[in-house]
């Protein structure tokens, strides 16, 4: 049994009879509700602690995704909090003992929080040891949601690795522009995961439809593939992902569904000269 101590805002020591535990909330995001929780209620409230000590890197992934295999576990993305150093193969191999995978799409993650050419550079929630939150208010899941979006398309031209980071870049660099950039703030509806990957659906399927019917975009060239976005977005608002909507928005695939609604009505209404948000139940207009 273990008692909690603060020492400041952000660190907390648990003293027992066998000896004494320092902890720093940002080195476990997962601990912090339970943290504060404890503390409001009785700093010399008894409690377990269980914790690895002196293990690897490698050992505490492994152990991390395997405490969290739960019935709603959570997501793999998760792990990229802890800042490890730990090579993938090793992590998947070790997983493969325990019948679990990561996400297949997890190494765009960090691809697309580093490349200098991507609109996502240092905005992704991926903190090193040490690091605050600050500017990094875009979670990895959608990322890694998106991305899967683009490969669902089987599209040959964008099987390589190089070639779906530069689609799904010239996409959202476009929406990073004029209008849009406002857009890219932590309270923003678009920078959320059902925003995310909502709005890379509903670009996607328009530009893989003049792709598969029209045949003359190719999807290959980034120019030509952010000037159709553009043409796109101008049958578009900002304006919808700012006010208020009917329904909270979350994770859900209903969420996300409606809101791949909303955008197609949208660009009807604008395309027949119509106020953008007739007919959309989305918003409380």
């Amino acid at each position: 049994m273990s008692c909690l101590h603060t020492e400041t805002h952000a660190d907390y020591f648990f003293r027992s009879a066998i000896g004494r535990l320092d902890y720093s909330l940002w080195e476990t995001p997962q601990w912090q509700h339970r943290l504060f929780g404890i503390e409001a209620y009785s700093r010399l409230c008894p409690f377990n602690v269980v914790a690895l000590l002196n293990v690897t890197d490698l050992e505490t992934a492994f152990q991390f995704l395997v405490i969290n295999n739960k019935v709603t576990p959570v997501p793999p993305d998760h792990i990229r909090t802890l800042a490890l150093d730990y090579q993938e193969g090793e992590l998947a191999d070790r997983l493969k003992t325990a019948r679990l995978t990561l996400h297949a799409n997890l190494p765009y993650v960090g691809i697309m929080d580093t490349d200098e050419n991507s609109p996502f550079r240092g905005i992704i929630g991926l903190l090193a040891i040490g690091e605050q939150q600050g500017e990094k208010f875009v979670p990895p899941a959608p990322i890694e949601n998106a991305v899967s979006v683009i490969q669902k398309k089987e599209v040959r031209e964008l099987k390589s690795d190089d070639a779906l980071c530069e689609f799904f870049y010239a996409i959202w660099s476009s929406l990073k522009e004029g209008k849009w950039a406002e857009l890219w703030q932590p309270t923003s509806k678009l920078m959320t995961k059902s925003g995310i990957v909502a709005m890379t659906s509903f670009v996607t399927d328009a530009l893989i439809a003049k792709y598969d019917y029209a045949g003359d975009l190719d999807v290959s060239d980034p120019v030509k593939v952010r000037e159709q976005v553009n043409l796109i977005l101008d049958f578009q608002t900002p304006e919808f992902w700012k006010c208020e909507w009917t329904m909270k928005i979350s994770d859900a695939l209903v969420v996300r569904g409606k809101i791949i609604d909303s955008l197609t009505r949208i660009h009807r209404n604008i395309r027949a000269g119509s106020p953008w948000h007739e007919d959309v139940d989305l918003v409380t207009l």
